[in-house]
């Protein structure tokens, strides 16, 4: 994979989480909204409603919080080429690709679904610093490095 291409999964990548941030971000002010009621409209169970839609904006607020710094992290990654597993690689697993360095569920880009894969993440410790055609053994099965770009 070029630099070009690679360039480019980090671009759909920073859409795909703008994407999210944006809809999460609607949903904890739709939260925020059902929660307060209509001052005309007091029922014997409002405290109760609004102290589970408070919970529930806390909630939120931590996932919006999380998405704010996995695209930071995103719009920061160095994705020039390499050929060791390390954040800003792209690895090939048994056909699934993975962005390295940034926890996120499947996006599209040049017609190939990719996935993020967090630093933090199990799988992770065991990969880095390999390369393409090393093994490894996860989950008690043996997986070989497809590619490292």
């Amino acid at each position: 994979m070029d630099s070009r291409s690679k360039q480019q999964v980090k671009d759909d990548l920073i859409a795909h989480l703008q994407t999210r941030l944006a809809a999460g971000t609607s949903s904890t002010a739709q939260q925020a909204a059902a929660g307060a009621g209509a001052p005309d409209e007091r029922r014997v169970d409002d405290d109760s409603q609004r102290d589970e839609a408070g919970d529930l904006h806390d909630i939120f607020g931590r996932a919006d919080a999380q998405e704010r710094l996995d695209l930071k992290e995103a719009r920061s990654l160095d994705v020039s080429e390499r050929d060791v597993v390390g954040p800003g690689a792209i690895v090939e697993l048994d056909g699934q690709h993975y962005v390295i360095g940034v926890p996120t569920d499947a996006f599209e880009s040049g017609g190939i679904t990719y996935e993020g894969m967090a630093t933090d993440a199990p799988i992770y410790d065991l990969i880095h610093g390999l390369r393409a055609g090393d093994t490894f053994t996860f989950g008690g099965q043996d997986q070989t490095i497809t590619s490292v770009d």
